[in-house]
């Protein structure tokens, strides 16, 4: 059973925001650059931050199952970027997840994701958290 829930928790991670957003993938990525200017907006190139920052998510998320195993849901978050690709607002539209603590620490660190240069944005991100 927990090898299901932890395989389920690595599918919705990954692919939660692919379907909610309609991925475009007319991102440009290179190793070297990443994306760059207004393709730095794309759907995907938002997954590759967030994909690049999971370790720092699921330690938060991990520290917080210690104390609260049931712990787990959906967040579902809106960001607005400047142009530096600074995070400089973070609303939560919906939140399943019952831990003030976890909710703050959470966006505590997506406010230091670095989305790379390009134009001011908004968007909203569904994060899906499950114990295994």
């Amino acid at each position: 059973m927990k090898k299901i829930n932890l395989i389920t928790l690595v599918l919705l991670l990954i692919f939660t925001p692919l379907f909610l957003s309609g991925c475009s993938n007319q991102a440009v990525y290179t190793e070297n650059k990443g994306c760059i200017g207004e393709k730095s907006r794309t759907d995907y190139c938002i997954q590759l931050v967030f994909q690049s920052n999971k370790g720092e998510i699921y330690s938060i998320y991990n520290d917080m199952l210690r104390s609260n195993s049931t712990l787990g849901g959906t967040i579902i978050l809106k960001l607005q970027l400047n142009t530096s690709g600074k995070v400089v607002r973070i609303v939560i539209v919906n939140n399943e997840i019952k831990s003030k603590l976890f909710t703050q620490k959470l966006v505590s660190a997506i406010k230091n994701f670095d989305f790379h240069e390009g134009r001011k944005f908004i968007f909203t991100y569904p994060l899906t958290l499950l114990p295994s």
